[in-house]
């Protein structure tokens, strides 16, 4: 029993290690491509032999590995929101504090000599989401801040197995780690007896400022994938991922309770209703020009309908005895389900180099009635350019830029419950990323 709970936190620290700091992503909360190739050519790799790189998408493609294969991938993903709303004490036009996030990826995959399978295993950031806005006018006549990080990493071991030269089958088990953090005017608290002036009934309003970190969740699901090779120049790839059911627990849960005369309360954090979808992943790809231009097309689904819909931060265990024993905290999200149309090409423009470009598709999840400028996964549009260098038969290069198109949604609804900012609350939201990949064959 204490090997096996050494083996947890040893997994949990290797993860937080390297994830905790990844939020912002392209796909609702999923980065477009994890990788320089995949990303270069807008995520259409479900038909693309990609080598090790396919850990994170279609783990049938492992088999177009020969012999062994090591990749270094590392992202480096720069934000840019600014977030609008009107209050009784003036009005915010306020943009994001500047940010870098790392995208690691490191994967090794190897053939087992003179049989049909392959073996490999990586650790990448699947994605995210969060923002940090600061000196936010409140409609409680404070300033303060607006921050949330949502960050999902993942080990992941699978196998490929050859059916046949054209046929091929992959399945991989997904081993992940999520940490989720935010403040909700952390510094600000209110209290009014309403319009009766009569303490404590009905028409009362509170608000005690927010802030939950250290909640963290592994999170373990499946992909299961098919690549077949139509003929010579064109293939098909298809996959099926499992949900991951995140429980976030351990958390610290801050409520500033000032204004009831308690000061700033903390309580133990978990929380519930928080799941990352399930997903299908289709796609053809084509090969020209003998064989010197690919073409490839993608389709994704994410099934965010059944995975984010209230998500509620419940806190217990206070450490002031006059506190509410127990608080609970529900964000309405009802997220929608995403369809993503991703488009890519690669043309060989010698023998050592070759260019990519990429564009992406996925409508926004987040409906209107329910945007918090606290979880603003809008961005819908994406475009790529990737270049790629093989040095020698064993060592390559590729980079790759990545930019999300601004996207503005409003959310007029002035129901405080899916609202707190007050109608006419206005996020925007775009962002640049740029991969670069090593690869070693052995």
């Amino acid at each position: 029993m204490k090997a096996n709970r050494y083996f947890v936190y040893c997994l949990a620290g290797i993860l937080s290690g390297l994830f905790i700091p990844v939020t912002f992503a392209t796909n609702g909360m999923n980065m477009i491509g994890l990788d320089a190739i995949s990303a270069s050519m807008g995520g259409a790799e479900s038909a693309v032999d990609t080598g090790v790189a396919s850990l994170s998408s279609n783990p049938a493609n492992l088999s177009s590995i020969e012999k062994s294969e090591l990749i270094i991938d590392l992202g480096i993903l720069s934000p840019a929101m600014n977030f609008k709303n009107s209050t009784y004490w003036g009005s915010n036009d306020i943009d994001s504090e500047t940010q870098y996030f790392p995208l690691p990826f490191l994967g090794y995959a190897s053939r087992v000599k003179e049989t049909p399978f392959v073996w490999g295993i990586g650790l990448f950031a699947q994605g995210g989401m969060g923002v940090d806005f600061r000196d936010v006018v409140t409609d409680f006549g404070t300033h303060d801040k607006i921050y949330s990080n949502v960050a999902y990493g993942k080990i992941v071991p699978a196998i490929s197995y050859d059916v046949s030269d054209a046929l091929s089958l992959g399945v991989a088990l997904q081993i992940g780690y999520s940490t989720m953090a935010y403040d909700f005017f952390p510094g600000t608290t209110y209290y009014s007896p309403g319009a009766d002036q009569t303490p404590q009934t009905a028409d009362d309003i509170v608000f005690p400022g927010q802030s939950m970190e250290n909640a963290a969740s592994f999170g373990y699901g499946a992909r299961v994938g098919l690549n077949w090779h139509i003929d010579d120049m064109t293939a098909f790839g298809i996959s099926y991922t499992t949900e991951a059911k995140l429980d976030y627990d351990e958390g610290d849960l801050t409520m500033n309770f000032g204004a009831l005369g308690l000061g700033k309360v903390r309580y133990n954090a978990e929380v519930d209703g928080f799941t990352w979808p399930a997903s299908v992943d289709m796609g053809f790809s084509r090969k020209f020009l003998d064989e010197r231009f690919l073409l490839a097309a993608d389709i994704t689904w994410y099934n965010w309908s059944d995975a984010i819909k209230t998500v509620t931060i419940k806190g217990s265990k206070p450490n002031d005895v006059n506190a509410p024993p127990n608080v609970e905290i529900p964000f309405i999200f009802n997220w929608d389900d995403e369809w993503i149309f991703s488009l890519g090409a690669a043309y060989k423009i010698s023998e050592f180099d070759t260019l990519r470009l990429g564009y992406n598709y996925g409508n926004n999840p987040v409906p209107d009635d329910n945007m918090y400028p606290l979880f603003p996964a809008i961005v819908e549009h994406h475009a790529a350019i990737g270049y790629g260098h093989r040095f020698s038969d064993n060592l390559k290069i590729d980079v790759t830029w990545e930019h999300a198109f601004k996207a503005t949604e409003m959310n007029m609804n002035s129901d405080p419950n899916h609202n707190p900012f007050g109608p006419e609350s206005e996020v925007s939201h775009d962002q640049n990323t740029l991969h670069m990949m090593l690869t070693y064959s052995f």
